[in-house]
């Protein structure tokens, strides 16, 4: 997957306050990044290296903390529970998420989910990560 494909994934998390791993130096850092529009976007382009933090899918029906709050996730973005089924089918067969209603695809980008299901080695594993 090229840069550009990656920004262009990277920015539909953006408005939901979206953290990545930047690489500078072999250091790192974690940063929120706080606008990408114009010279931010140019920015990120010269990173050597920028990973996303996300939930991988099968978290969909974990207990997990968003904004301060315990939510299930699965819970959030279904309407009955046909619905939910329906979507841990597409999940557990590995299908694309691309025929989920919009504002399904939508919670799922604000709970910070993999909706595009990059490879593990594109992203961290939020529900992995440790604090030190």
């Amino acid at each position: 997957m090229t840069k550009e494909e990656l920004l262009k994934i990277f920015s539909a998390y953006l408005p939901y306050g979206l953290k990545i791993c930047t690489s500078y130096n072999n250091g790192k850092s974690w940063n929120k990044p706080k606008k990408m529009l114009g010279a931010d976007l140019d920015r990120l382009r010269t990173l050597v290296k920028y990973i996303p933090i996300l939930y991988d899918l099968s978290y969909l029906t974990k207990e997990i903390e968003h904004e301060g709050e315990k939510v299930i996730p699965i819970d959030y973005i279904s309407t009955s529970i046909k619905d939910s089924q329906t979507t841990m089918r597409r999940v557990e067969n590995n299908q694309s998420l691309d025929v989920l209603d919009y504002w399904k695809i939508q919670r799922l980008l604000e709970l910070h989910f993999n909706v595009f299901q990059l490879p593990e080695g594109e992203y961290i594993n939020k529900a992995t990560l440790t604090n030190k």
